[in-house]
């Protein structure tokens, strides 16, 4: 229980050092004060969604846990079993694809993978926000709250040089569409 009488969950993290974490949400955290001080951002609504990361030392650390949140692998895994049955998620098929087709660069190239790849694996994640935002007028916010924080994310992230961005590291909030980058 924090000093504000709220509860807060942490993670705790060992065997991992989060000090370049801990250094990338006060990144954040100054963004965040560059975004509020320009207008045309403050009319935007642009924010990144910062959360608590204290590194205890150079192994070890806690993380705040992040509330209504899933990762983006656990929606589509959900959303393709419901729609299309549990052989389609079967996750070694799309591995399977880009070994055989592009890494040994096979027959196929990047944008002939990709038309491959959609064939299979059709867009979904638009499901998600119709499951979890039946209001229209919800699902509208939720929208522009997805569109405007995966915006920032995508900026930061390309300026700072984020890496290992994959399905498993990158959260949406379910009560309002926010993206939220992690780990």
């Amino acid at each position: 229980t924090g000093s504000d009488g709220v509860t807060y969950k942490f993670l705790c993290k060992p065997k991992d050092d989060l000090r370049k974490d801990s250094r990338m949400m006060d990144f954040n955290t100054m963004i965040n004060r560059l975004l509020v001080k320009d207008v045309d951002s403050r009319r935007r609504n642009l924010y990144i969604r910062t959360f608590s990361v204290v590194p205890l030392n150079e192994s070890t650390g806690m993380i705040q846990w992040v509330d209504n949140t899933t990762v983006l692998r656990s929606i589509l895994t959900g959303l393709y079993q419901k729609t299309y049955g549990a052989e389609k998620v079967r996750t070694n098929r799309l591995a399977d694809m880009y070994n055989k087709e592009l890494k040994p660069r096979g027959k196929l190239d990047n944008v002939e993978l990709y038309w491959k790849i959609r064939s299979q694996f059709p867009p979904i994640f638009h499901r998600w926000f119709l499951d979890n935002f039946a209001d229209p007028a919800a699902w509208v916010a939720a929208r522009k709250t997805y569109v405007r924080t995966t915006a920032v994310w995508s900026m930061v992230g390309y300026v700072v040089g984020l890496g290992d961005r994959h399905a498993e590291n990158i959260l949406f909030d379910s009560t309002n569409g926010d993206c939220v980058h992690v780990d």
